[in-house]
């Protein structure tokens, strides 16, 4: 209950979880129609990498946040499909 969600949404019907959880049956509506945040295509991985990279770099104050959003844009960009 305190750790990571419910891998499946159908958990989220479970009658045990709902009687635990005020928002299980909330959560299980959302998720029925959600999709990842990042498009499936072939290099969403490393895409989902090189954001990761960048914005840390960003926060630790080693590249401006500008410039760590011109170099995401710089390297994602080859990634995404013609």
């Amino acid at each position: 209950m305190n750790g990571n969600g419910p891998a499946r949404v159908s958990t989220f019907l479970e009658p045990e979880l709902i009687a635990k959880s005020a928002v299980a049956s909330v959560e299980a509506k959302v998720l029925a129609n959600a999709r990842g945040a990042f498009p499936p295509f072939a290099e969403a991985a490393r895409a989902q990498q090189l954001f990761v990279e960048e914005v840390q770099l960003a926060v630790l104050g080693r590249k401006t946040p500008k410039d760590a959003v011109a170099a995401i844009l710089a390297r994602v960009q080859p990634l995404l499909p013609a």
